[in-house]
């Protein structure tokens, strides 16, 4: 503390971290022509192991790693198939003729599908599930746990039984209703993170 500030005022936020992680302080003291200056000074804490802050967020990281798991998975799957329908690096899918030729090509592009449906929607979940922790960390890392298990099952059905199975068990329809959970909590987070709600 600056001792010519001694009368200012002191603010201090109740941020969405209960000062766990950071706080700042605000300053104010008159200037010789009546307006007031501000002046900023920020405190970083170490966090302990047992801070609520860590309770909460926990299963966060748990839920983010449920996702490598399953990119591992697919991968794996594509992987499997690939040989499977004898089909060579770098070809992406197996075109017409090697689909009417082999149900191995089919499925092949069966878990390509499935894969890169879900590499095209991991970027949104992850960046609507970080933003959603701040504020619901445990809501974010259920909704993404759901979307990882259903995203499991998605993958299941797509390649066992093809587009028409892929909602099998509610594999399609479940991943999207937790994707758009995600995409609507992260917005209402953020704007109260914002405008201070």
């Amino acid at each position: 503390m600056n001792p010519t500030l001694s009368n200012a005022e002191l603010f201090r936020t109740s941020d969405h971290f209960d000062g766990t992680l950071w706080s700042i302080e605000e300053r104010r003291a008159p200037s010789r022509s009546g307006s007031y200056l501000a002046f900023y000074s920020t405190e970083f804490y170490r966090i302990p192991n047992n801070t609520d802050f860590l309770d909460r967020h926990g299963y966060v990281a748990a839920a983010l790693l449920s996702t490598f798991y399953l990119n591992l998975y697919q991968y794996l799957a594509v992987a499997r198939a690939r040989k499977a329908a004898g089909i060579a690096y770098p070809q992406m899918y197996a075109d017409k003729a090697e689909m009417a030729a082999s149900d191995a090509a089919k499925t092949f592009n069966y878990a390509q599908r499935a894969h890169g449906n879900t590499l095209e929607s991991v970027p949104f979940v992850l960046m609507s599930t970080a933003v959603a922790a701040i504020e619901f960390p445990k809501f974010a890392a259920a909704s993404l746990g759901l979307w990882s298990l259903f995203r499991f099952v998605y993958t299941i059905s797509y390649t066992s039984g093809g587009p028409t199975k892929r909602n099998r068990l509610m594999g399609a329809t479940g991943s999207s209703i937790s994707m758009m959970s995600l995409l609507l909590a992260g917005t209402y987070a953020a704007a109260r993170i914002s405008f201070g709600w």
